[in-house]
């Protein structure tokens, strides 16, 4: 990823998010500010193959937090364009952004769901801050969210058969270097209708949970 970071910023902005699609063959890079989004394929050597820079507005000063839809035919972004972080959908092959979420506060996309008719996304939409993130649920073609958990939860993802997810509940702002404490990010896991399960237990922070593909 380090090597495709440094091939997308050699024509945009400092890379800030990197996206692999669901069968390996496609990588977004999203830079900014300006908000540009770089999208290349990988050849069978594994070396990149530009595909385009697509600009997502001109005056769009940073996007990122970007997600594959699990056909890998779309992409879920968050963007400032509109002062606060809300969602956007667009193809991957380039296209206009559809904007989904219009909440006065920060939302970021987080997954989709198996059938990729909805994109999980972190927000304090019910309990601004200094409250933690809740994972909220939208249809992908937009619509009134629904809260997915009613506990906190910074990031999550789905399952491969879309009934379990595993979540990063906790404080992941890593800007606390040092900090050992009981708000320190772990991963748990959980399937609707029981209690978390915590997985990890570690003093530093574990962020960024993934399913393996079986």
């Amino acid at each position: 990823l380090s090597a495709i970071q440094q091939e997308a910023s050699l024509d945009a902005g400092q890379p800030r998010t990197v996206a692999v699609s669901p069968d390996g063959g496609d990588v977004v890079v999203a830079h900014g500010p300006p908000a540009v989004i770089s999208h290349f394929s990988l050849d069978s050597d594994g070396q990149l193959q530009s595909k385009g820079t697509k600009v997502l507005s001109g005056s769009d000063p940073e996007g990122y937090g970007i997600v594959f839809s699990p056909d890998g035919a779309k992409i879920a972004f968050a963007s400032k364009r509109y002062d606060q972080y809300d969602l956007f959908v667009m193809p991957v092959e380039g296209g206009i952004p559809e904007r989904i979420t219009f909440a006065p506060t920060t939302e970021i996309p987080q997954d989709w769901s198996r059938k990729g008719d909805k994109i999980l996304f972190s927000s304090r939409r019910l309990f601004d801050y200094p409250m933690s993130n809740q994972i909220q649920s939208v249809n992908a073609d937009g619509g009134t969210p629904f809260r997915l958990t009613d506990f906190f939860a910074e990031e999550i993802a789905v399952s491969p058969d879309g009934k379990s997810y595993a979540l990063a509940i906790g404080d992941n702002r890593f800007g606390r270097t040092g900090y050992r404490g009981s708000l320190q990010s772990d991963i748990w896991l959980w399937t609707p209708g029981s209690d978390p399960v915590q997985v990890t237990d570690h003093p530093g922070y574990d962020t960024d949970p993934m399913w393996g593909a079986d």
